[in-house]
């Protein structure tokens, strides 16, 4: 079974880099709570709908227990950065479970 979350921006944005610096929390959210649900399910895929540049995206991510590397690596330095530490723990609980099993 694979668990899936969408996340779709109704804004429209000028360019991609204001998209991004608009976006990057909401999806890095979206990611923490996706791969909670990886320690049941294994799998999780995430999809990114948003208006840029007068141009509809959607976007398909799919992650396994093998990305979990990127909670460490990514997803915590930005939270780190914003000193949400609450989030950290969170974050660093669940790439624990996730690199052990």
């Amino acid at each position: 079974m694979i668990s899936g979350l969408t996340i779709e921006f109704t804004e429209e944005y000028k360019d991609f880099p204001t998209f991004v610096s608009k976006t990057t929390d909401p999806i890095y959210r979206a990611i923490i709570d996706g791969f909670n649900d990886v320690r049941e399910t294994g799998k999780m895929n995430l999809t990114v709908k948003a208006n840029v540049d007068k141009t509809q995206f959607k976007t398909l991510f799919e992650y396994t227990k093998a990305d979990a590397y990127i909670l460490k690596d990514v997803i915590n330095p930005y939270f780190e950065q914003k000193e949400d530490y609450e989030i950290c723990e969170v974050i660093m609980q669940i790439y624990s479970e996730l690199v052990k099993n």
